[in-house]
């Protein structure tokens, strides 16, 4: 089976900035597998998701969807392909909830197609899957954190694409929502066979809904494997300076952090 997305060499750096973030990341996310990506701050994580989302052009390697270079492919045909949603995404002043979903359409528009009754269809099934007919014609700055972070997410989800790329999707979720939006995310890649990358602070949530887990130390890929292998104690200890250890199954993992590993230990 070929890799969805494939990540070959690959260094990052910021424009502007004389240091690379991310040094020599070589990684394969096959179709329909659900990837997390962990690790401290400042690790290379958001900065690997825009590189994959070629919002950030590598300063050597590559990134190829299906094998192809992901800059070779125009900006449309991308974006009907791959759709990203950012750690604070901004929304023009007085857009509604609805004309926000709708613009997760746009890629599929074009000189000869303009809005089909599968744009409409693809628009309410995104609605009523973040669970907001209530707030439709609401303006987007009126609504709470966790409301905002579900229009987004009925964005991205109305694109239809073979791949999501998600920087921390749960951000500003009360615990509700956010349990939801995780089952979600697995049953979408059940029912439609979605590819998901996405960024995760929470290793429990990662745990529970990744198949594999990359994590990430100090710019490299320190581990890319199941959750079982990838949150043990000694990745625990080495990568995020705790004590600690991850329990029970897929379903219901428990995080147990007892201390730091060494309290002088600088991350």
């Amino acid at each position: 089976m070929s890799a969805a997305l494939s990540i070959g060499g690959l260094h990052l750096r910021h424009p502007g900035t004389d240091r690379d973030v991310v040094r020599d990341l070589r990684m394969e996310v096959t179709p329909g597998e659900i990837v997390c990506l962990v690790g401290p701050n400042g690790s290379g994580k958001s900065t690997t998701l825009a590189a994959l989302a070629r919002e950030l052009r590598p300063r050597r390697g590559a990134v190829r969807l299906d094998g192809q270079d992901v800059w070779s492919i125009s900006r449309r045909q991308f974006a009907r392909r791959v759709a990203r949603l950012p750690q604070e995404p901004i929304a023009p002043e007085g857009l509604t909830v609805e004309q926000l979903v709708r613009a997760g359409r746009h890629a599929h528009q074009g000189l000869w197609r303009g809005w089909a009754s599968e744009d409409a269809s693809a628009v309410e099934s995104a609605l009523i899957a973040m669970d907001l007919l209530d707030v439709r014609k609401r303006t987007v700055e009126t609504l709470s954190g966790g409301e905002r972070r579900r229009a987004w997410l009925a964005m991205v989800l109305s694109q239809e694409t073979e791949v999501l790329l998600l920087d921390e999707p749960t951000t500003g979720l009360d615990i509700r929502h956010e349990w939801e939006v995780l089952d979600l995310l697995r049953r979408i890649r059940e029912e439609r066979g979605v590819t998901l990358v996405l960024v995760l602070h929470q290793l429990d949530r990662a745990a529970r809904l990744a198949d594999r887990i990359a994590v990430f130390h100090r710019g490299r890929l320190y581990l890319h494997a199941s959750p079982s292998e990838c949150l043990n104690h000694e990745t625990l200890r080495d990568v995020f300076g705790v004590d600690a250890s991850l329990s029970g199954d897929s379903v219901s993992p428990q995080l147990t952090i007892r201390a730091p590993a060494d309290p002088t230990r600088r991350l």
